[in-house]
């Protein structure tokens, strides 16, 4: 029966996919409960799928969640996002852009996509009423822009991401991810600014500009705290070794003795702190180590190049990825496509293009988020929906960020795929 293992674990991890698309289960537990099936089926004990979690990626995770949750919980992350929007006098043209770098911000600072995502597509959806365009316009803009910011270090999609590069052995591509990621996601801000009528806000000859005199953006001492903490942890994660998880928990520890004198305190944090993100990482990443050590992954990696597509199979990964992550969370999917691309490079001998490949699946399996099918586009349109009593209109609107999504798939795939493929970045 262990021959027969690295089956199972590709029927676990495809089953653990399509459940938790279908019925919106946690992929993570699903990874976990599948692997161990699989591994029991198998003969093993099950115990298996614990000796590969990486206890220091779950001690990052949970440290910066720690520290963000913190930040979110007393203000900081409101007053910085009130001050972005200062910064524009409330003029309606510069509205989606001042959203989207707000949301950078926000998501870069440690937040996370689906974090920021929750604190902005309700008032971007608000503002979208206010200055009377299509709730998409603001909605979009917003979500690409928040995702400019998903592989700063300390983000949470970075951090799983970069601590799998790490153990494989590929290292120093913090900032070439990164960079890349906030070039083509900010050319996704103005793509979307264009489809969903910008233009016509920018011709418009009626300027309008919003009130923001009740707004607060006024630091407090916390406020100040908090920000100086996470300085600190990007300070520390660029020019030191320390132990970053660690440190994450200490820098929270202050923040929080802080706050405590505002009505904060660890029991209320630990309780607002995202577990389902942390679980949905953790049971990703150890059913995936688990498959890609029992051999899975070079099956999968021989079956593509038995097909003898070259580095076309490269452009089919791309769009397995960007097509996963239409319909499902996109941590695990990266999780799940990095190996076999990295492994498919190896095989074709191109080990020299594999930093590119890496930041092209980090970019096509995040930028299709917006998908209503995913749990960013879920949030997103049901925002935009709250403020329209058409059954009808909010259809539409469905439609309209459906066939935008799967546009995004082929497309982004296919300038990834020329990109750091064919010329090689």
């Amino acid at each position: 029966m262990a021959a027969f293992l690295p089956y199972a674990l590709i029927i676990a991890v495809i089953v653990s996919f399509a459940l938790g698309t279908v019925f919106n289960f946690n992929v993570g537990l699903l990874c976990i409960v599948t692997g161990f099936i699989a591994l029991v089926v198998c003969g093993g004990t099950g115990a298996e799928i614990i000796s590969v979690l990486s206890t220091s990626t779950i001690a990052l995770m949970v440290g910066i969640m720690f520290m963000f949750t913190i930040a979110n919980k007393n203000g900081t992350i409101e007053k910085l996002c009130n001050k972005m929007l200062r910064t524009v006098h409330g003029k309606s043209f510069l509205m989606p852009f001042a959203f989207a770098i707000v949301g950078a911000i926000v998501c870069g600072t440690g937040a996370g996509g689906m974090a920021t995502c929750a604190l902005m597509c309700s008032p971007a959806a608000g503002m979208s009423k206010k200055i009377k365009v299509d709730p998409l316009l603001m909605s979009t803009t917003t979500m690409h822009g928040t995702f400019m910011g998903q592989f700063t270090p300390v983000s949470a999609m970075a951090v799983p991401v970069l601590a799998y590069l790490q153990e494989a052995g590929i290292d120093g591509l913090e900032f070439k991810i990164m960079g890349w990621n906030l070039a083509l996601e900010f050319v996704a801000v103005v793509v979307a600014f264009i489809i969903f009528g910008g233009l016509k806000l920018v011709k418009s000859k009626d300027s309008i500009t919003i009130d923001l005199g009740e707004i607060d953006d006024t630091f407090n001492v916390q406020n100040w705290i908090s920000l100086a903490c996470i300085v600190l942890l990007l300070v520390a994660i660029i020019f030191t070794e320390l132990n970053l998880g660690i440190l994450a928990l200490t820098l929270g520890f202050i923040m929080l003795l802080v706050s405590r004198k505002h009505g904060l305190d660890d029991g209320s944090i630990i309780k607002a702190m995202p577990w389902n993100s942390i679980v949905m990482i953790v049971g990703a990443m150890a059913l995936m180590t688990l498959m890609a050590d029992s051999g899975g992954t070079e099956l999968i990696v021989g079956a593509i190049q038995s097909l003898n597509l070259g580095t076309f199979g490269l452009l089919i990964l791309f769009l397995v990825a960007g097509l996963m992550s239409f319909y499902a969370t996109s941590i695990p999917v990266v999780l799940a496509i990095l190996p076999l691309a990295i492994q498919l490079c190896n095989v074709l001998g191109t080990d020299g293009i594999i930093p590119g490949v890496v930041v092209a699946i980090c970019i096509v399996a995040t930028i299709v988020d917006v998908s209503p099918m995913s749990n960013n586009g879920g949030m997103m349109l049901s925002s935009a929906a709250a403020l329209i009593d058409d059954s009808t209109a909010v259809s539409k609107m469905f439609k309209k960020l459906f066939y935008y999504g799967l546009t995004q798939i082929v497309l982004w795939s296919v300038i990834c795929w020329l990109l750091f493929v064919v010329i090689g970045l």
